[in-house]
């Protein structure tokens, strides 16, 4: 004769689903926001205090159209969501609530009411489980005061796992964590807070003006891919951004963190509007440098490639599919290392830029003193190098107030140590890096911190503006001044080879 078992066991199932993961309280707090935004509403207000004998208190307030009576036991039962693997909202399987709630607090309660109905509450205490309590009723409730005409409010009481955040960081990593996860919401109009306070939102890319903080700027046109794997098939949006090095170098450390901009390096994955994962993904074989601080990639996934990316049910986290690896991998690692490299020569830029400043000032103090250049001869717009120089260094082409020397460096390939150009009144010598001469001699004073190195290293700078002053001076013979150069640095780099 066959028995028959429980196929639960409820206490020890509840008490599991507090295991549930989710990596912050921002985290576990957005599945109840989620539902707000399910259920229409324009404004969501979170509260969270200190004062439960049990540990903090929190409740998430919304205006939202409310549930039914009927259905409102349902809100509180693992599987119990009338929009079950409805992939149109922000939810599929029906356990945010309960899960989220439990793995926070030791009761819960859901307080809803719909225009022109009466308040109904529902309760989830893992204390009254344990003693024996295993079903959920609806009860007639007070209305909250200053209720909207519908409305949700979910309350987590006893919160133990709350209680070890300091209820003032509690509230600044809330407002961080939720404006950064629901911007695109409250872009769109959402009236998010928490403790009276908007939640600020954070763009990663910073790409966005209506973001806290923003001035990057895009890297390529993001790309469109529709993918197809055995898990599913959608369309997936990719775009890349690039931070601008020259002006947020200088800032602080403590100003870099308050920006996102340390810290910050990855790609954010993006599905129905909200922000899923952040992480080191789709990289491939390219590892993570400080250089990848300064460049971001945002993916938008469709909901349709939840099982290819391997999004559960806390929608916090991804684990792709290796044929969305495949897919996704060769479009992003690249761009990855491209940015990197991007990335490195802009900040070599700026440490040039301040190694030189001390000879221009130098050179340029002296031009009073010199024999005036003549004019260069004019030209419509600047030459193929300079304008190469000026990717880097904009400033280079707009005009200078008075007789200027610049010197400033790049990889110029099989170019002399140094070219020589005139243009708005300066005077501009560029190292070529991919001179022997540079590598040799030049970039190890660069380098160097030892006594004497940065004078001997002026010295030379100094040397290769003196070759550069006596070429421009002649500019009829400009053309065999610039091959006699060519030929001697050449002769310099056989010498230096052996």
């Amino acid at each position: 004769m066959g028995m028959h078992n429980p196929l639960v066991s409820l206490p020890e199932l509840l008490q599991s689903v507090r295991h549930a993961g989710y990596l912050s309280p921002a985290h576990a707090v957005a599945e109840l926001v989620d539902n707000s935004i399910q259920a229409g509403a324009t404004r969501v207000a979170v509260i969270v205090g200190a004062d439960d004998p049990g540990g903090h208190h929190l409740e998430v307030q919304d205006d939202g159209q409310g549930i039914a009576p009927e259905v409102l036991p349902r809100a509180l039962a693992l599987g119990g969501s009338t929009r079950f693997d409805d992939r149109a909202g922000l939810g599929r399987f029906g356990v945010g609530l309960p899960c989220a709630s439990l793995s926070q607090a030791r009761r819960v309660e859901v307080t809803s009411w719909q225009v022109g109905g009466a308040p109904w509450r529902c309760a989830l205490d893992l204390d009254e489980v344990r003693g024996g309590a295993v079903g959920l009723l609806a009860q007639p409730a007070e209305r909250p005061a200053r209720a909207a005409a519908s409305g949700t409010v979910v309350r987590w009481s006893r919160a133990d796992q709350l209680s070890g955040h300091p209820l003032k960081r509690l509230v600044r990593e809330l407002r961080d964590g939720l404006g950064r996860i629901f911007r695109r919401f409250i872009w769109a109009g959402l009236d998010l807070t928490v403790n009276g306070g908007a939640c600020p939102p954070r763009d990663p890319t910073l790409l966005d003006r209506r973001a806290p903080w923003s001035g990057a700027t895009l890297f390529c046109t993001p790309a469109e891919l529709d993918i197809k794997t055995t898990l599913g098939a959608g369309r997936v949006r990719v775009t890349f951004t690039e931070l601008p090095v020259a002006e947020w170098h200088a800032l602080s450390n403590a100003e870099k963190r308050a920006r996102g901009i340390t810290k910050g390096a990855g790609v954010s994955v993006l599905r129905a509007q909200r922000e899923v994962d952040h992480g080191w993904l789709f990289m491939g074989e390219k590892r993570r440098e400080a250089y990848d601080d300064w460049w971001r990639c945002e993916i938008e996934v469709h909901p349709s490639l939840d099982e290819a990316m391997g999004l559960t049910f806390t929608k916090q986290q991804v684990r792709p599919c290796p044929e969305l690896i495949e897919a996704l991998t060769p479009l992003i690692m690249p761009s990855a290392h491209a940015l990197n490299a991007r990335v490195r020569k802009a900040h070599r830029t700026l440490a040039a830029r301040a190694r030189f400043s001390g000879t221009e000032a130098r050179a340029s103090a002296v031009e009073a003193r010199m024999p005036a250049l003549p004019p260069p001869a004019p030209a419509p717009e600047p030459p193929a190098l300079l304008a190469q120089l000026a990717a880097q260094q904009p400033d280079l082409l707009t005009p200078a107030a008075s007789p200027e020397v610049r010197v400033v460096e790049d990889d110029l390939g099989p170019a002399p140590l140094i070219e020589v150009l005139r243009w708005g009144g300066r005077l501009i010598v560029a190292w070529n890096r991919a001179h022997p001469f540079y590598e040799r001699a030049y970039a190890p004073l660069a380098a160097s911190d030892e006594p004497g190195a940065a004078d001997r290293r002026a010295h030379l700078e100094l040397l290769m503006v003196a070759l550069a002053r006596a070429e421009a001076a002649a500019p009829e013979a400009s053309a065999t001044l610039a091959a006699h150069r060519r030929r001697w640095a050449d002769a310099l780099a056989e010498l230096l080879r052996g």
